[in-house]
């Protein structure tokens, strides 16, 4: 009994942070930090120490009250019993948490790549080797022929290529080294293509496992299933504020109309998206395509994981529900950012850039509704959003 009550106070606290992990998981409130793992494993020997003294307390009395009559207390044995179930039990968990711990949070060596939750997007987690590692200009991809390294995100790259003189933006997968949790690649593009036809919806020309051909080699190393699109001059929504900053309310809003025009087509199509933001919405000519449908779920999938970037992301989405009002939060979000530079922080809440800007009337009470933290006093689908925005525009040239 001594021995396993030298080391319950560890064990029992670690069943409590298995416990304490696995319901923030199962909540969708997404995958565990290294920063919420570290604080909750070093204090879980103080949350054992607690569990542990109160049930020392509960036997105290039936182990003196045993010692006083010389013979055991009738159902003292079941409770020793328990106690050394638990203690057992808790340390399978405690060498389970240890070997995790170690093997999903390691520091990445030269050829991982790991996610930055803080920048981007909030999803699962896994050690995933980077393509520019094995590629390069020059490369051929199928017929492609790689340009120029345009951009990377979470979970691929996308390269600008050229064949027979016409220039596309190849989507390359990073390589999957450790969690068999992330969507593949085909899945994606699934789901991208279920989105339909829509003017304001970029459009896959390619998805499929083409070889990879290194330049110094011409010989075929791999095959890589990637998505082939039209490759989009001006880049992103994001690139332009980079440049800009901000843009003209009038200019906002009807980038805003056409993106929710697309929004609303592929919720008919019963899909969200799950990852509106500037990023992720190139552009043409002054249109906006929406892009990237890597985190899209249709509304039937049982997927129930919050995924995002956070800044964009509903307190719903937060909570892992996953309902189309998401993308219209996220729509709003981005209208905020488009008039405001930047996205709202801690530092910087929605009320306060509401409150301290010197946005139009119109296009105030627009975002109001949008990006009311109320859900039953919030703008819902896409089409409401854009009446409100047809009425704000309307005031804006009038």
């Amino acid at each position: 009994m001594g021995e396993y009550s030298s080391f319950a106070p560890i064990v029992l606290g670690a069943l409590v942070f298995i416990y304490i992990a696995f319901a923030r998981d199962a909540k969708g409130l997404g995958t565990w930090s290294p920063k919420f793992i570290t604080v909750a494993f070093l204090s879980s020997p103080v949350i054992g120490a607690v569990f542990c003294t109160g049930f020392s307390m509960m036997l105290y009395p039936f182990m003196t009250a045993s010692l006083q009559v010389g013979k055991p207390i009738p159902f003292f044995p079941a409770i020793t019993t328990v106690h050394i179930a638990i203690g057992g039990g808790a340390l399978i968990f405690f060498c389970y948490t240890t070997v995790l711990f170690l093997v999903r949070y390691r520091v990445p060596n030269s050829n991982t790549h790991s996610r930055d939750a803080s920048k981007e997007t909030v999803s699962l987690v896994a050690n995933i080797e980077n393509p520019k590692q094995r590629i390069r200009p020059g490369d051929l991809i199928g017929s492609y022929r790689l340009e120029e390294h345009l951009g990377e995100g979470t979970f691929a790259d996308v390269w600008r290529a050229k064949n027979a003189e016409r220039e596309y933006a190849i989507k390359i997968p990073k390589r999957q080294t450790l969690s068999n949790r992330i969507d593949s690649p085909k899945a994606e593009a699934d789901r991208w293509i279920a989105a339909g036809d829509h003017p304001n919806v970029a459009k896959i020309i390619e998805a499929a496992e083409l070889p990879l051909i290194p330049k110094s080699s011409q010989v075929s190393t791999e095959k890589l299933f990637v998505i082939v699109m039209k490759y989009f001059s001006e880049g992103t929504l994001k690139d332009r504020l980079k440049t800009q900053r901000t843009l003209s309310p009038t200019e906002s809003v009807q980038i805003l109309l056409r993106l929710l025009a697309g929004l609303d087509f592929i919720h008919s199509k019963k899909l969200i998206h799950r990852d509106i933001k500037p990023a992720n919405i190139l552009m043409e000519n002054g249109n906006p395509f929406l892009s990237d449908f890597g985190l899209s779920r249709f509304y039937d999938d049982t997927h129930t994981r919050a995924a995002g970037s956070p800044p964009y992301m509903s307190p719903e989405a937060i909570l892992g529900k996953r309902e189309a009002f998401n993308d219209v939060w996220a729509a709003g979000i981005t209208l905020l950012e488009l008039l405001h530079g930047a996205p709202p922080s801690d530092d910087v809440p929605i009320e306060s850039i509401l409150n301290n800007s010197r946005l139009p009337q119109p296009v105030k009470l627009c975002l109001n509704k949008a990006l009311d933290r109320n859900l039953d006093n919030r703008v819902k689908t896409a089409s409401e959003f854009r009446n409100l925005l047809e009425i704000a525009l309307t005031s804006l040239q009038g």
